[in-house]
């Protein structure tokens, strides 16, 4: 049998990080057994190429940019845009001859022997044109994650959830696409895919409809109304994974072939304690919170905003969730944690003196009128937090003589609070925005449970004929719970691609930043619980670490269906509503999961990395190599 070293083209999808890191993983074990490793991409980053395949580069592999493959738009981590996605589909269809002719002449100029595309269609299209093998190494393929934005299931938050600033037009109502329109564009992405003459299917996958006959398009019909696949498709996609189905070098035949978890390495040592301190001492993590319970928040690349300073915050307030990029941004690495500055108590009525910018203004002091009165209710968030140097309202006595300001004035009568820390809820109802040293302010997030003048908010501030200190005290003894971001103050929080905007006072107590080049691996492998989307390569190292993931679902990705099983079925898997997520009500959730996860995880760290697993994707490799040469002589 030949030794001759092999050329392979590998394309990898722009469309998020995940596509990157396991396109890297597995061309490092290709390169490792002589292989000549081509990676071609369409991902544009504030990272370099050799960041984002920096377990390949370095093991001689080349790179080259090029327009391979429409992407989905998501205007945040978990939104996905329907009419952007489709403009975007159209403009690189009506070019797709145009660029398939582009790399069947590379193909040929380059020597390759056998393309292997991680859910690039148009790959596999020019591998056919010009004559070589193709392969798709990939947990789903796009012409069914295009096909479901015709799914009559609409995101309710599309049009109600902001996590920061967007246009009108981003803000527009989730509205299905035509079949009409979408089947055409579909098949021509179903009919690249069907170039391909191998399917290595990843562990977390849906439906191939160009190697399964039993997924026909529209993807939608796949589905119940919970967004889970039909039994019969599940059953199907369970046969198509089974072990057994291994691959035959001889083969001639369109075979699926399951895949181990396919992930980037941790260090060797990254389970001992030493390594885990220099890690977090890279982060800018002091010493003495070493032993803390570790939470990462990670969203997969995108991009995350600092958060306003906002009139009426208490003392801290915590990122806001991210902007999508293909790679992660730059971020500054805080030598201490900090807290954003308190903002003063509202005093005779007036507001704060300082602009959501941090700006002060100069202003003259005016009459009271009730304009500048606000609800008992909301009155209670502009309560510093006890470290603050501001006085507090601390006895029944203070919070009495709080309320007589309000005494002639009727709860329904109250005006809304200043347009600085509020926008229109439900009804045109005026949303006060909760920040506490516990919970951040997010814009668009949802305000106190209670609205104003409700039955609960009179409870605590009552101020009703009769009332009395001994009725205020009993109430003080009554808070309502708030939101909380960390379980208790055992916890701290790395938060990654938080870009270079960021200030160490802008984060919350116990808030660090991951630097832009952390080895994701290495701090999801030391992390005690992971919060981020649900994408590949986070539940695939969540599942490879052991490590509890609490995630926040993105209903119209139709990757989701499958990683939401391997995460349920291999790992520890918490789902987070978007309004516990953007409220900052994290805590609970991620103290259960830590709590179901950690018998796992301490075994996890007793036996150290997965070489198993190592030694499974280096035989698969050699197999695909030899695959390859069978074809290639056979030609």
């Amino acid at each position: 049998m030949t030794t001759s070293k092999l050329r392979i083209a590998y394309y990898c999808s722009g469309h998020g990080y995940g596509h990157a890191t396991r396109v890297s993983a597995f061309a490092k074990n290709l390169l490792a057994l002589n292989a000549s490793v081509f990676i071609v991409s369409s991902g544009k980053s504030a990272c370099s190429p050799a960041h984002i395949f920096s377990d390949s580069i370095v093991r001689g592999a080349h790179y080259r940019y090029a327009e391979i493959d429409p992407v989905i738009v998501q205007p945040l981590a978990y939104r996905i845009d329907r009419p952007k996605s489709l403009q975007v589909l159209e403009r690189f269809l009506a070019t797709k001859d145009e660029k398939a002719e582009h790399e069947r002449q590379w193909l040929l100029d380059t020597s390759i022997d056998c393309v292997i595309s991680d859910a690039a269609g148009l790959a596999s299209l020019a591998a056919h044109l010009a004559g070589i093998p193709s392969i798709l190494c990939t947990n789903f393929t796009f012409d069914s994650i295009f096909s479901y934005l015709g799914t009559h299931f609409v995101d309710p938050s599309s049009s109600s959830s902001s996590l920061e600033p967007v246009s009108a037009e981003e803000q527009s109502q989730d509205v299905p696409v035509s079949t009409n329109v979408l089947d055409p564009l579909v098949t021509q992405l179903f009919d690249a895919y069907r170039c391909a003459d191998l399917l290595l299917l990843l562990p977390g996958a849906i439906p191939i409809p160009s190697f399964m006959p039993f997924a026909e398009l529209p993807s939608p019909t796949w589905l119940d109304d919970h967004q889970r696949f039909l039994a019969s498709i599940a059953e199907d996609l369970q046969r198509a994974q089974l072990p057994s189905n291994t691959l035959s070098p001889t083969s001639t035949t369109r075979d699926i072939v399951p895949t181990p978890l396919l992930v980037r390495d941790p260090s060797i040592d990254v389970y001992e304690r030493d390594s885990r301190s220099r890690l977090l001492s890279s982060i800018g993590i002091p010493d003495a919170l070493h032993d803390h319970k570790i939470l990462v928040v990670s969203f997969g690349g995108q991009r995350i905003v600092p958060p306003r300073s906002v009139s009426g915050s208490a003392s801290r307030q915590s990122p806001a969730p991210p902007q999508d990029n293909f790679a992660t941004s730059s971020s500054r690495r805080p030598s201490e944690h900090g807290h954003l500055p308190e903002v003063p108590e509202a005093q005779n009525g007036h507001q704060s003196s300082h602009s959501t910018t941090g700006k002060p203004h100069h202003h003259t002091h005016e009459p009271h009128h009730a304009s500048h009165f606000q609800h008992p209710h909301e009155l209670r968030h502009h309560v510093p937090a006890p470290r603050a140097a501001h006085s507090r309202l601390n006895s029944a006595q203070e919070l009495m003589a709080a309320i007589e300001k309000l005494q002639n004035v009727s709860v329904r009568e109250l005006p809304p609070t200043p347009a600085t820390n509020t926008e229109n809820g439900p009804k045109g109802r005026q949303i006060l925005h909760i920040a506490t040293p516990s919970h951040m302010y997010v814009p668009g997030a949802p305000g106190p449970v209670s609205p104003p003048g409700s039955a609960k908010s009179l409870k605590r501030f009552p101020f009703a004929e009769g009332l009395t200190v001994e009725t205020a005290a009993a109430a003080e003894e009554e808070p309502e719970e708030e939101p909380t971001l960390l379980p208790d103050d055992t916890w701290i929080a790395v938060v990654c691609g938080a870009g270079d905007t960021w200030d160490s006072g802008e984060l919350p107590e116990r808030f660090f930043v991951a630097p832009k080049d952390v080895w994701m691996p290495d701090l999801t492998a030391i992390a005690d619980v992971l919060m981020g989307k649900l994408g590949y390569s986070t539940c695939a190292e969540c599942v490879d670490s052991c490590t509890p993931f609490v995630f926040v679902p993105r209903p119209l990705f139709l990757e989701e269906a499958g990683l939401r099983i391997l995460i349920q079925t291999r790992g520890v898997g918490l789902e987070m509503t978007r309004e516990q997520y953007e409220s900052g009500d994290w805590a609970t959730l991620v103290q259960q999961a830590w709590e179901l996860g950690r018998e796992k995880k301490a075994a996890k760290i007793q036996r150290g990395v997965d070489t198993q697993r190592q030694k499974e994707l280096r035989t698969l490799a050699g197999q695909v190599l030899e695959w390859i040469r069978c074809r290639r002589q056979s030609a």
